[in-house]
């Protein structure tokens, strides 16, 4: 079951791309023209029940996700010397990968591994889930992209201030990504690139093993802090 929700994702996504992909696609001339993406997503790292959960999404949510050429998909199951930020255009089949932060406090330890994740104000964790890449802006870290959530688990991205950003503690030549307050941050050098195939409506699906629980529990209602005054400066720039 899971194969054909994916298969007739990808027909959509590859299908309906406004503005740049206007002709249909049938299934067989869109696994002819992918027959290897399984095996290449899987070369890369990019965890296929991830890729199948986002493309589904994007098949689901045609009114949310008006950009269907690229998505992103983030797997924090990885450690952050990895590059885990997946680029997928679905149009060519084309997966680039970069590295990417996580929140502080969801790895106190510096670990390297994300292993807590929260939608409450001041918490300095990532969050998981699908978003909606919106709209860019020039900000005091330069050229960046806004996030809206799009579930329970993340519906406070915007008021958290919660973007993709650069930082110049994410670094692909000594491969090495610091821990932000909370922002996916990349390296400056993939900013233009990744904002580029996202912005005005996009999806990112952030991605753990976890995140059927920490559905679960959102669903469950806000914690008390959800409700809280957001303070006007961004939470999820600054990092170590």
């Amino acid at each position: 079951m899971r194969k054909h929700w994916f298969v007739a994702a990808m027909i959509v996504m590859a299908g309906t791309m406004a503005g740049e992909v206007t002709d249909s696609i049938s299934p067989e001339d869109f696994l002819a023209r992918h027959p290897d993406l399984k095996a290449r997503a899987e070369a890369k790292g990019l965890p296929w029940e991830a890729l199948a959960e986002a493309a589904a999404y994007l098949a689901a949510h045609p009114a949310q996700i008006s950009r269907r050429d690229h998505l992103g998909i983030i797997d924090l199951d990885q450690h952050s010397g990895q590059r885990r930020f997946y680029l997928l255009d679905t149009v060519t089949g084309r997966i680039d990968r970069l590295l990417v932060s996580h929140g502080r406090n969801s790895d106190p330890d510096h670990t390297g591994f994300a292993q807590d994740f929260s939608n409450r104000p001041g918490s300095r964790m990532t969050s998981l889930g699908f978003y909606r890449v919106a709209e860019p802006y020039h900000g005091k870290h330069g050229y960046s992209v806004r996030l809206d959530g799009l579930e329970p688990l993340n519906s406070l991205a915007r008021p958290r201030a919660i973007v993709i950003h650069a930082a110049d503690y994410v670094d692909e030549e000594a491969g090495r990504a610091g821990r932000s307050w909370g922002c996916p941050a990349v390296d400056d050098r993939w900013i233009d690139e990744v904002i580029h195939r996202l912005r005005d409506g996009g999806l990112l699906y952030v991605h753990a093993s976890a995140i059927a629980r920490y559905r679960e529990e959102a669903q469950a209602g806000p914690c008390p802090e959800e409700k809280h005054h957001f303070p006007d400066e961004a939470e999820g720039h600054l990092s170590d």
